[in-house]
């Protein structure tokens, strides 16, 4: 169990994804009048207010698990009873008091490193995670029971999102679990299970924004690759354009003689064109121009602007 401490603070945290896991006794997390006890998402902010939710116990002491930790979710209210805040210079303990390595808060928020034997590299433009690979990613989330349970029972997908939430300051994500779908999972011949996963906003897909993330036989996680951005702040999901318009604009641009682009099949899309300009909400619209040719062109949902025209083949 871990317990989390701080001076001259006090604590809030938000409501249990998975209420069934906390029974009475078995809370783990301690919140003195004195000291902050870390009840958090990993990842919150320094002074961020959490609502315990209706069903939170009566009492001065609250109990938490690692795997409760990693299920809680931030609501901000501080209109609410039974809030308490979250402040810098804690410290994290583990089973028996020993403390837990790569934890800690900041004043940037609750702040968990990778192993330090991991080799990573990020992409030069936007921070975010490129490669990452270690012999165990997943070591210091295994303080958790709970976790240990979803790897001896083939949970991939549970594994990889309590990994990426635990994580997800250092992914740049806000959440996880909102912004990522998975797309598929495979095995292969060496028993190594990879788990593709796809970024979206708000169901939106984001272009070309594709994570895999690899466990090996005995569940942990050893390697993370692909390529995805930061989680996008203040877009604007609602087009100024429709799709019929966007494939007019192709049409246009393409010298199409159908300027209705009946061939042409859309999708909104968040398109990021680079790092010195927002993101943009987008048509992403596919032609064929030829038996085995073709363009895919990002239209801009608000202006009709071609953010990127690629050429794509055909195959029969």
């Amino acid at each position: 169990m871990f317990s989390f401490c701080a001076p001259r603070a006090y604590c809030a945290a938000s409501r249990l994804r998975e209420p069934h896991t906390v029974r009475g006794w078995r809370y783990a997390l301690v919140i003195p009048l004195t000291a902050l006890l870390l009840a958090t998402s990993l990842g919150v902010a320094s002074g961020q207010l959490f609502d315990l939710g209706p069903d939170r116990p009566q009492h001065p002491k609250l109990h938490f698990r690692l795997f409760d930790l990693l299920s809680l979710e931030a609501t901000p209210a501080p209109q609410k009873k039974g809030l308490i805040r979250i402040d810098a210079d804690s410290s994290v303990t583990g089973d028996h008091g020993n403390p837990i390595p790569n934890m800690k808060i900041t004043n940037q928020g609750f702040h968990m490193a990778f192993p330090s034997d991991s080799t990573i590299s990020f992409n030069s433009q936007w921070g975010t995670v490129r490669f990452l690979k270690s012999s165990n990613l997943t070591r210091d989330l295994e303080h958790s029971t709970e976790f240990q349970t979803l790897q001896a029972t083939n949970q991939y997908k549970e594994i990889v999102f309590k990994f990426l939430h635990a994580y997800r300051v250092s992914f740049k994500l806000t959440n996880p679990l909102e912004e990522l779908v998975v797309h598929s999972i495979q095995t292969d011949a060496l028993g190594f299970h990879q788990v593709r996963l796809r970024q979206m906003v708000m169901g939106i897909p984001v272009w070309g924004a594709e994570i895999l993330v690899q466990l090996d036989r005995s569940n942990h996680v050893n390697l993370v690759q692909g390529h995805y951005y930061p989680s996008p702040q203040g877009l604007n999901l609602h087009p100024q354009l429709t799709a019929e318009a966007a494939r007019e604009y192709v049409a246009s641009h393409l010298d199409l003689p159908d300027s209705s682009c009946p061939a042409c099949t859309t999708s909104l899309v968040v398109f990021f064109i680079d790092e010195g300009h927002s993101p943009r909400l987008a048509y992403s619209v596919q032609t064929q121009i030829g038996l085995v040719e073709g363009w895919n062109l990002i239209v801009d949902a608000e202006t009709g602007d071609i953010l990127q025209k690629i050429p794509t083949v055909f195959t029969q």
